[in-house]
């Protein structure tokens, strides 16, 4: 009897060391699949997340700063970001809302919700969609502190993450408190650099502002990458600016088959006249991605 419940024993503790080294080796796989996917790079990265008819842009830097520049109509940028950070990654450092149209801030409640939020720039007008408004009341429910968290950029501020610099180009002013601005053209503008790359983010500004920052910043508009204004939309897109801006690429962030018919036949047509190298189309060519 004693040398059956020795040998008993024996088979338990072999059977629980052979279970421990299949653990083992199950975690070994696991991480080596996680260290190729998903191992930190020094890269600059950008991505135009295809949303259908919105914008969102995600932007990773060699420090590993994360900022995310609106968020489209709704949740869909949740599985976007899933595709460009570590699955266990919660937290982003930067958010920026361009303007309170749903097209831009749709997804923005969802992205509080599931992740931690470092600071967000708002444009700070008042009036805006219902959902910026619910936007604001829930900022408090979700975190007590998130109201301090909030940034009203203004023109000629700089920020800085690591190598990577971004600039304010517009509004020229605060514009927390006020009502009386056209949603499109209360749009942030800012303007991203990276060794010497220069990249173009303007919302949805009209023509008409198009002509002011001409006015304004001249030559210095001239960038690498261009996302088109307002979705391609020939309200936007003037080709004087184009001449200005003279983009090598140029993204546009419309939705498959949209409503607006964007993005428009004049503004294709002004990108040629500029000599755009390469456009890229989130309704034809999904997510687009830049790492240099």
């Amino acid at each position: 009897m004693q040398e059956n419940t020795t040998s008993q024993n024996d088979v338990f503790v072999y059977q629980k060391i052979k279970n421990r080294l299949l653990y083992f080796l199950a975690f070994q796989i696991v991480l080596i699949v996680y260290l190729i996917i998903y191992f930190p790079n020094n890269n600059f990265e950008i991505r135009f997340f295809d949303v259908g008819q919105g914008d969102s842009i995600f932007i990773k830097t060699p420090e590993n700063h994360q900022i995310l520049i609106d968020t489209g109509p709704d949740n869909k940028v949740l599985e976007q970001l899933l595709n460009a950070m570590p699955f266990f990654d919660r937290s982003i450092d930067l958010l920026i809302l361009t303007h309170n149209d749903l097209d831009h801030i749709g997804g923005a409640l969802d992205i509080l919700k599931r992740y931690e939020v470092d600071y967000i720039f708002l444009n700070g007008v008042s009036a805006g969609s219902p959902i910026y408004l619910k936007l604001i009341s829930e900022l408090e429910k979700l975190n007590k502190s998130a109201i301090s968290k909030i940034i009203i950029p203004f023109a000629g501020e700089k920020y800085y993450f690591g190598d990577v610099k971004m600039e304010v180009l517009y509004p020229f002013s605060s514009l927390l408190g006020e009502t009386g601005h056209n949603a499109n053209d209360s749009s942030i503008v800012v303007q991203i650099e990276y060794e010497g790359k220069k990249i173009l983010l303007a919302g949805d500004i009209s023509e008409e502002i198009e002509k002011i920052l001409i006015k304004k910043y001249g030559s210095r508009l001239q960038s690498y990458i261009f996302k088109a204004n307002h979705h391609g939309s020939k309200s936007s897109n003037n080709l004087g600016f184009l001449q200005v801006v003279l983009p090598e690429i140029v993204v546009i962030q419309a939705g498959k088959e949209n409503r607006f018919n964007h993005p428009h036949l004049e503004v294709l047509i002004n990108f040629y006249k500029v000599n755009v190298r390469e456009i890229f189309r989130n309704d034809i060519d999904k997510t687009v991605k830049f790492t240099w």
